[in-house]
């Protein structure tokens, strides 16, 4: 209350009660999987000509499952060429989702940026995200909640809008950096490029190219 002495002071903070009860009783999310790799697990990248939706264009859209499936979707072409080409490589890009319906969907950064460009670059059109996808999904299209969520890290907080999607779970694995970051200062960074070195998970063979230039290099 606020008359106790100890009124504003955070000294633990409390989880929701599904992850309460998960964590109480041991019980997971997907019942009857003893290995998650049994699951369709589902990654995506987009690749921007910059981080401002409102001027500039996706690029490319990678998707790769842990069952084999992999596809680069590029957006070729110039001005209004290509601003059509990107529709129809979202339309692609959903419906692949769709056709392959993952468990779990999932990327680095994707509530906070991917999924966000997306439906500002969707706005454009006069449409949205959920607009877009209602016709591709039987139950709803994809959209961004209304309420934010919290991720916890340690003492501090950090607020996000997630995406949902009928029948699949979509994680970001940027949060759980955040979170390892959180118990390990030497974690420098949180980007992927990065936390793939540091976690000893890149490829011997892996070249890194330049953001503006992976499309014409792809092509």
């Amino acid at each position: 209350t606020q008359n106790d002495e100890n009124y504003g002071i955070k000294e633990f903070i409390t989880v929701n009660p599904v992850e309460h009860f998960m964590i109480e009783t041991g019980k997971r999310q997907f019942k009857g999987y003893d290995d998650y790799d049994d699951l369709l697990r589902m990654q995506f990248d987009l690749e921007t000509e910059g981080l401002n939706p409102k001027k500039d264009c996706i690029s490319q859209i990678g998707i790769r499952t842990n069952k084999g499936y992999e596809k680069i979707i590029p957006v070729i072409g110039e001005g209004e060429e290509k601003f059509k080409n990107e529709t129809k490589a979202l339309q692609e890009f959903f419906e692949i989702i769709h056709e392959e319906k993952p468990d779990i969907l999932s990327g680095h950064n994707i509530e906070n940026f991917d999924f966000w460009f997306i439906d500002e670059r969707l706005k454009l059109r006069g449409s949205s995200m959920e607009k877009f996808t209602e016709n591709i999904f039987p139950h709803r299209g994809i959209y961004k909640a209304n309420k934010q969520k919290v991720l916890k890290l340690g003492g501090e907080m950090e607020y996000y809008t997630p995406t949902i999607m009928w029948g699949t779970t979509i994680t970001d694995s940027l949060f759980a950096v955040r979170r390892a970051q959180a118990l390990n200062s030497n974690i420098k960074k949180a980007d992927l490029k990065y936390i793939t070195k540091f976690a000893k998970l890149n490829k011997p063979n892996r070249v890194y190219v330049p953001g503006k230039i992976i499309n014409t290099t792809y092509l």
